[in-house]
């Protein structure tokens, strides 16, 4: 009732909603629709991920049909988004392209300052010049999978001899400790952990890599790789990553 009576004195033209995993998400629809109003929605489900067992996908089903019924206009993300919406039965009049976008000529930016200093940075770093570099930038978190990168890297080594890239992780998480002791086991020198890094300090680490990876389980996204693609930086990702369709096109950037 709060939400409703907030949206008639409000005197709004429409609601845009995002999402609907949250209670206020729905609150917000239903009373937008009680009034007469428009409904935008914009959802990441890419359809990745669909529950295995029947029931929940069932349930998931009916609940999705109830809720699309009572949106008005779908604002997709990207290509795997507006399919999921295609197969919920959404018509093409109701879909508009609304895709995940960084601050392009901010990270241009600062990845040509950086560039300048790239050297600079290597140095501090310890990092050998002409070697390459594979980066990491995410939580260190199981659903992100930087333990399946760690597992790769170490299989670039077949007699045991460190890898001529240096890897390097960007980031803090649950799964810092267990790495670093997987990492240490190595006995290398090559895989580095840098922990977090904010915004400001980010695109030097971009201009500095030759390879960026995402190796994640799940990523309705992956606002990363937009980002490091402003440093013209090849890209690996995994084919759960949402952005992977739109952004990455195989054998040319990644």
């Amino acid at each position: 009732k709060d939400i409703q009576h907030q949206l008639q004195v409000g005197q709004f033209d429409a609601v845009w909603v995002h999402g609907w995993s949250w209670l206020c998400s729905l609150q917000a629809i239903i009373a937008a629709k009680r009034l007469g109003l428009p409904v935008l929605l914009r959802g990441e489900s890419n359809g990745l991920t669909d529950p295995a067992n029947q029931l929940k996908k069932r349930f998931k089903l009916a609940f999705l049909n109830w809720l699309f019924e009572r949106v008005d206009c779908f604002l997709y993300v990207g290509s795997l988004n507006q399919r999921f919406y295609r197969e919920h039965g959404i018509s093409e009049e109701k879909l508009f392209s609304f895709p995940y976008a960084v601050d392009n000529l901010f990270f241009q930016h600062r990845v040509e300052i950086a560039h300048a200093q790239r050297e600079n940075l290597r140095r501090a770093l310890k990092l050998e010049p002409g070697r390459p570099v594979i980066l990491y930038a995410a939580k260190l978190i199981d659903v992100k999978r930087p333990q399946d990168l760690l597992a790769a890297y170490k299989k670039i080594s077949d007699d045991g001899e460190v890898p001529k890239p240096y890897l390097l992780f960007v980031g803090d998480g649950t799964l810092r400790r267990e790495l670093e002791l997987e990492a240490s086991a190595t006995g290398w020198d090559s895989i580095r952990f840098l922990g977090f890094r904010n915004q400001s300090e980010i695109p030097a680490i971009y201009d500095l890599c030759d390879v960026f990876v995402l190796p994640s389980r799940f990523e309705p996204w992956g606002l990363s790789i937009n980002e490091v693609m402003n440093a013209a930086i090849a890209v690996v990702v995994s084919d759960v990553v949402g952005c992977a369709p739109d952004l990455v096109e195989d054998g040319q950037n990644g």
